[in-house]
Parts: C-alpha cells; sequence; structure tokens
C-alpha cells in the first residue's frame, strides 16, 4: 500500500469569492495595474496564475493584502451586520436587492462576508440612499 496516497484528499483551491474579494481589495484599495497581482501571486506563492493557489494560500492572501491596505482583517461586527438588516427592512428590501447593493458598493455577494471596513462604506452607502429617497420625495 503507497503510504504517500492513503487518506490523503484533493486540496481544496480557491473559489470565486476569494477571487471576487482579492479583486477588489486589488482594485479599490491598492490600485496597481493587474500585472502587478500576478507578480505579487508568483513571488510570494510561486503560482503563475490566481486559479492555481489553494484556498488557504488564497485566505493568506486576502489577510495580507488587507493588512497592507490597513483593512481591518476579519469579519464585519455583529453592530454592523444589525444596521444593515435595519436599513434594509427600512428601505423594504428583499434579500436579493441587498445583496445586489452590497456587491455593486464593495464586488462581494454577501455582507456576510464585509470586513469592517466594506460594512462601513456599505452602511454609509444606505445611509445616503435614503437620504436621496427622502429628497427625491420631497420634490
Amino acid at each position: 500500500m503507497n503510504r504517500g496516497t492513503q487518506g490523503t484528499q484533493p486540496k481544496k483551491m480557491i473559489n470565486k469569492d476569494q477571487k471576487k474579494i482579492i479583486w477588489t481589495i486589488w482594485k479599490t484599495k491598492v490600485k496597481l495595474d493587474d500585472e502587478e497581482l500576478y507578480r505579487f501571486i508568483e513571488h510570494n506563492y510561486k503560482k503563475e496564475n490566481m486559479s492555481d493557489l489553494t484556498f488557504l494560500e488564497a485566505d493568506l492572501l486576502i489577510s495580507t493584502l488587507r493588512r497592507i491596505t490597513g483593512e481591518t482583517a476579519g469579519k464585519l461586527t455583529r453592530k454592523q451586520r444589525y444596521a444593515i438588516i435595519s436599513h434594509q427592512k427600512e428601505l423594504g428590501w428583499s434579500d436579493t436587492e441587498l445583496a445586489g447593493f452590497v456587491k455593486k458598493q464593495t464586488g462581494i455577494e454577501h455582507y456576510d462576508w464585509l470586513s469592517p471596513t466594506q460594512a462601513s462604506t456599505v452602511i454609509s452607502g444606505l445611509v445616503n440612499y435614503r437620504k436621496w429617497l427622502r429628497k427625491k420625495k420631497r420634490n
């Protein structure tokens, strides 16, 4: 029996959500040429393509990008989650409508995947949108 393959499972590879997070941070915070991201990946992970990253390597890349851009790593706070849901209810939006707004603001499809910084961006956007709606109603 080959001990090297016994009980091993294929490595979990980067997923589409991780790719979206990486590109969102790169485009909105780092603001360098796309080729620089590929050079960064090749230099740090010895991979020619982002798709060659494992799930764990992609997670490390996301954490690294968040750290070097000054973005707080981790997930949104309970208070931020409550604020987003409260605005959703006030606007009468479905989960799909909220997801569309979050994606437009951050490039990420669901608010539970936001960092605290991204959640703040979404909350500010929701506040501004509600102000715009009130102003529109008055005119």
